[in-house]
């Protein structure tokens, strides 16, 4: 009983963790132990309530059919009456139940049936043997009572009194001393040899129960530490849960969860609750579509498509019904078998507010560089108009032959004060297209050496007047056939020689081509400009590109100018996909560098049909005097102009090549005049009143296609004169069917050249184109 006993306690303080664990295999594995008692039969743990944990049974035991363990050996549930502190002899077992506790709670009950049948039959069998021996020796003693009776009583009274502390203490340490070679000796012996083998199992008992005990305080010290673990893993799955919760609430972006299933939202931080205008507890279980989704039910635009991700602009509904502009995130992540929606967007209202104001500001802009456009081509209409009479009579009086010198002088200077005055109108446009981004550059075929010599040639008066040198060098080997823009190179180059011809008093400029690099299609021409002039600071160096930017006032006063010259070159060396630098010291002279990529020559022909307008002709014919007018006296011009002073400018300069003109005053007059008689050329001013000169160009063009007029076999070629100078103006003009363009105001060899270029050239065996002398129509005037 004491050894069951001794094996309940120290099993129940073994099992204790598993039960409070809850891990009944763990309980299991500790009672296997018991296997090392053969007379245990069954141990069974049970809960608080009553039900059975855990159990073991003795191997050999068989099971129910049901295969529950056989009653009384370990029921499945125990009363409370069956529970407690209590010993049970039932049969050939005892069962011994103990209460288990956790510090001072009950925490279940350990029950263990132990089998007393052994126990027994070993005891039946020491008393047999006793018996037995009693017997002999009392028939013994009846042989030998009188004789023997003090040889033989004392060995069994002392044998009777080891059986008996035996089986009273327990104790089989006791032996019996005494060295008998007789029988009752062999029993002695026997005797002593019995309690040293029940002694040697009592200690194997020990040894093993020791054993065990260690192995129990093992599996403890594992439990504990597993225990210890768990438990810390608890608590940083824990601290995680509550970081995870913290940063989704902290977050600038709404993120919520939907069940791809039921359409459920699971979980809302903070910030889309607030955007939404609802709780947190009203979100949670709430439909996603008709409560901070637009779209209906059954309707998702994430789910129908079966997209794995999603971002794009949607709407997110609020409590009010209102719905705010978002840019939402939407990933599809599968969970343990189920489908998830991870959604997470920011609110883009801002930035919607930001981007009608940047289009209100974008369409104000435009308006505004719209009518800055229109502002530019009225006044550069309104400006030149004038400038073309003050201009064109004083070119017309500088070739009169009667002026004196005096005259002359005063015709001379108004007519450069004239030409100033034009060029820095011309600048303002040309920045202003730059500006404006509607500045085109064509791609023609140009000679990049001739065009240095043209502007070398054309500065070499103004450089002779002021004592200077204009020097030019080509590199050798240096192949000048190449195609680009003519007319903005030369601008930029009539730019930086006429600075250095103007702020050079004395030495000589220096003027080189070379090239720097070449790739497959194009070539870098490096073009340098170098004077012996009053130089550049350095702080006026780093502002010298900027739009009217000089070095100071006074270099304004002494030499004049706008500065937008070098402003212009800048912009023009960039869209020509080159740089320009300047290197210069006061009083020592500047060396403005500059590159343009012009493109190699290409052996395409040109498609048949297509016409080009001419930038910029040489004359032909240079006009100098009476003596080569004549060669216009055959042809006769319809000159269509509504303003009397151009009227009175061309009409002059025309009577002056000896042409034949007929004026009208709008396109109405001029389209009446082409259909009455036959004009060798029209000049066409483009705003007219009643009828513009696009207008009545379009009109002569249909009306040649339909075979009416007096020029039916033959078109008649229609030049532009307006007041209008930007790139669109030339255009619009070649659109309506006009052939050639002259801006005004235009001198007397520019217009020339225009009557070289369509009365003689085409048909130079042809001089006499001859007129017919009809009547002229109401509103025109022969002059």
């Amino acid at each position: 009983m004491e050894k069951i006993d001794i094996l309940a306690n120290v099993t129940g303080q073994s099992i204790t963790a598993p039960l409070l664990a809850g891990d009944p295999k763990a309980a299991g594995r500790i009672m296997k132990i018991l296997k090392g008692d053969p007379h245990i039969l069954s141990a069974c743990v049970y809960r608080q309530e009553g039900s059975r944990f855990a159990a073991y049974q003795r191997p050999d035991l068989p099971l129910t059919t049901g295969g529950e363990y056989r009653w009384p050996l370990c029921p499945a549930s125990l009363t409370p009456q069956q529970m407690g502190n209590h010993e049970i002899f039932r049969g050939h077992g005892i069962e011994v139940t103990r209460t288990l506790t956790s510090g001072k709670d009950s925490v279940g009950t350990l029950r263990i049936v132990s089998d007393l049948k052994g126990a027994y039959s070993q005891l039946y069998v020491y008393i047999a043997v006793a018996i037995l021996i009693l017997a002999l020796t009392s028939l013994m003693a009846y042989f030998f009572s009188r004789k023997l009776q003090e040889f033989i009583s004392k060995p069994l009274l002392q044998l009777a009194d080891s059986m008996q502390r035996v089986t009273d203490r327990k104790d089989f340490t006791v032996r019996i001393d005494g060295q008998r070679n007789d029988e009752l000796g062999v029993l002695m012996k026997g005797f002593n040899r019995m309690l040293s083998e029940i002694s040697l199992r009592d200690e194997q008992r020990r040894r093993d129960r020791e054993e065990l005990e260690l192995r129990v305080q093992e599996r403890t010290v594992d439990l504990v530490k597993a225990n210890r673990k768990l438990a810390q893993a608890e608590l940083i799955a824990r601290e995680n849960e509550q970081w995870q919760r913290i940063l989704l609430q902290s977050v600038m972006t709404g993120i919520f969860i939907v069940d791809a299933a039921t359409r459920k939202v699971l979980y809302a931080n903070e910030i889309t609750c607030r955007l939404s205008g609802r709780k947190e507890e009203e979100l949670v279980g709430a439909m996603c579509h008709g409560t901070i989704c637009p779209a209906e039910a059954g309707r998702c635009p994430f789910l129908n498509l079966g997209e794995r991700t999603d971002h794009s602009e949607r709407m997110l509904l609020t409590a009010t019904g209102d719905s705010i502009p978002i840019i939402k995130n939407v990933v599809r992540i599968d969970y343990r078998g189920r489908d998830f929606l991870l959604e997470s967007f920011i609110d883009i209202t801002d930035m919607k507010r930001a981007e009608q104001e940047l289009l209100q500001a974008k369409n104000m802009a435009e308006a505004a560089s719209l009518a800055k456009s229109k502002f530019l081509a009225n006044m550069s209409h309104e400006i030149r108009t004038p400038m073309n009479g003050i201009i064109g009579f004083l070119e017309l009086l500088q070739r009169e032959e009667s002026l004196t010198l005096q005259q002359r002088r005063y015709v001379d200077t108004a007519l450069s004060s004239g030409e100033t005055l034009l060029s820095i109108i011309n600048n303002v446009l040309d920045l202003s297209k730059i500006e404006a981004g509607k500045m085109e550059l064509s791609n023609t075929e140009l000679d990049a050496v001739s065009l240095v010599r043209e502007v070398v040639e054309f500065f070499r008066e103004p450089a002779y007047r002021k004592g200077l040198e204009l020097v030019t060098s080509v590199e050798k080997g240096f192949s000048s056939a190449l195609r680009g823009d003519p007319v903005r190179l030369r601008q930029v180059l009539v730019n930086l020689v006429g600075n250095a011809v103007k702020f050079t008093r004395r030495g000589k400029i220096f003027i080189s081509v070379s090239m720097e690099r070449e790739d497959e299609d194009a070539v870098f021409v490096r073009y340098e400009v170098m004077d012996t002039g009053i130089g550049i600071t350095a702080e006026a160096q780093s502002r010298i590109f900027k739009a009217f930017s000089q070095e100071d006032d006074s270099t304004t006063r002494q030499f004049g100018g706008t500065g937008m010259g070098l402003a212009i070159a800048s912009q023009l060396v960039s869209m020509m996909g080159g740089t320009i630098e300047v290197e210069s010291a006061p009083g020592r002279g500047s060396t403005f560098r500059f590159t343009a990529r012009l493109e190699k020559p290409s052996a395409i022909p040109a498609v048949p049909g297509t016409r080009f307008l001419p930038e910029s002709l040489p004359d032909r014919v240079s006009p100098g005097g009476k003596g080569d007018t004549g060669i216009f006296s055959a042809f006769r011009i319809l000159l269509a102009e509504d303003n009397p002073v151009n009227q009175a400018v061309a009409t002059a300069m025309l009577n002056y090549f000896g042409c034949h003109i007929d004026v009208v005053e709008d396109g109405l007059g001029a389209v009446d005049a082409w259909a009455s008689r036959h004009y060798d050329l029209i000049l066409m001013d483009c705003q007219m009143p009643r009828m513009d000169g696009y207008e009545a160009t379009r009109e002569i063009r249909k009306r040649e296609r339909l075979g009416e007029g007096k020029s039916r076999y033959r078109r008649v070629p229609i030049v532009a004169l307006t007041a209008h100078a930007l790139e669109g103006d030339r255009r619009a003009c070649m659109d309506a069917g006009m052939d050639d363009y002259l801006s005004k105001p235009y001198k007397a060899d520019q217009l020339h050249s225009i009557l070289f270029r369509w009365l003689i050239s085409p048909s130079e065996g042809n001089l006499g184109g001859g007129f017919e002398k009809t009547a002229l129509p109401v509103g025109m005037k022969r002059l």
